[in-house]
């Protein structure tokens, strides 16, 4: 066991040993609690630490060497260049730290801010019961002032957060707001969240019912801000007021652990066609601009290559009253087109 350890450890520096041996701790934990999914997770992400911790020790090793070699001032100057990657290594291992809330990261917390961020607000992982319950999906629309909580708590703690899906384009890395989608939110936000209760994720935040004015059609992977510039474009158009007008979204407005409530076989008696029927038929299409730039590429958009997208779509037309706007998020600001 020994050896193996020492194998495993091999070019990894100190600090991140430390981490990867507590993280095998819980891994362990984790197992004996037949929690294995959890268990396979936390590995993979080991797995990286330890890739991830043998980068580090390769530099700072290099550093020694390049002012060893060169001498105090000179080295110096020369290893300098060393220090943004190192840094940047340094705050991803410090990333997968806070998302475990590791012994390690907690003190560094209280050393520094004298309080453990445990004892901080997290607003969307609730312990407590849901708020209210809303049966019919039709009638869980997100205001668009908890759109922007969802929003602010993203921005707040997304460099917290690896992506672990092995079909993401960016599986492995650690994620922050040029790279993050619907689908992230969901996996780090919504799911956890809702997961005592089995309810949506508007049931957390709203008090009564919240009937919605527009029901929107988007693809999960377009980039989860530049989807909320959209929104909020088009709610400045349409003089929306934050707190009484509600967008239906599905990822919000379905129960996330009980799916088979709200997407049924035949699509016309789905929660997407009820809350398409309940907003009039009034709806906005949000389209996925070029990523070529981003980690998360895609064409552009997307929405017209998906199934439900198209369905929603085919719904509205020649519905009498229907309205149907598309929008995306471009380089200098939105654009907003209503055919």
């Amino acid at each position: 066991a020994d050896e193996d350890e020492t194998q495993q450890f091999a070019g990894v520096d100190k600090e991140t040993q430390m981490l990867i041996q507590e993280l095998q701790v819980r891994q362990g934990q984790l197992i004996g609690a037949g929690k294995l999914g959890e268990a396979q997770q936390l590995a993979e992400h080991i797995g990286h630490l330890a890739m991830l911790g043998r980068q580090l020790h390769s530099l700072r090793s290099r550093s020694e060497d390049i002012i060893a070699a060169q001498g105090p001032k000179r080295g110096l100057e020369e290893a300098a260049r060393l220090e943004p990657i190192i840094e940047a290594l340094e705050s991803r291992r410090n990333d997968t730290a806070a998302f475990y809330q590791t012994e390690g990261w907690l003190e560094k917390m209280n050393s520094r801010f004298g309080t453990a961020p445990s004892a901080l607000e997290q607003a969307f992982w609730r312990n407590q019961p849901r708020v209210c319950q809303i049966h019919e999906a039709e009638r869980r629309g997100m205001l668009l002032e908890q759109l922007r909580r969802v929003r602010q708590y993203c921005a707040q703690h997304v460099r917290m957060w690896q992506d672990t899906d092995q079909r993401s384009p960016t599986f492995g890395l650690m994620l922050d707001q040029s790279s993050l989608s619907l689908y992230h939110v969901n996996t780090f936000v919504i799911l956890p969240s809702t997961k005592p209760d089995s309810c949506s994720f508007v049931e957390l935040l709203a008090s009564s019912s919240q009937p919605s004015a527009v029901f929107v059609s988007h693809w999960w992977g377009e980039h989860h801000f530049a989807f909320m510039d959209c929104l909020e474009a088009f709610a400045q158009l349409h003089d929306f007021n934050a707190s009484l007008h509600a967008f239906w979204i599905c990822a919000y407005a379905n129960r996330q652990h009980l799916l088979s409530d709200d997407i049924t076989a035949n699509p016309s008696e789905s929660s997407f066609y009820r809350a398409l029927r309940f907003t009039g038929f009034n709806i906005l299409v949000v389209l996925n601009a070029n990523q070529r730039s981003s980690r998360t590429y895609a064409q552009e958009a997307m929405p017209f290559t998906r199934s439900w997208c198209t369905f929603e779509i085919s719904k509205c037309l020649g519905q009498e009253g229907s309205q149907l706007c598309f929008a995306t998020r471009i380089e200098h600001g939105v654009q907003i087109l209503t055919p």
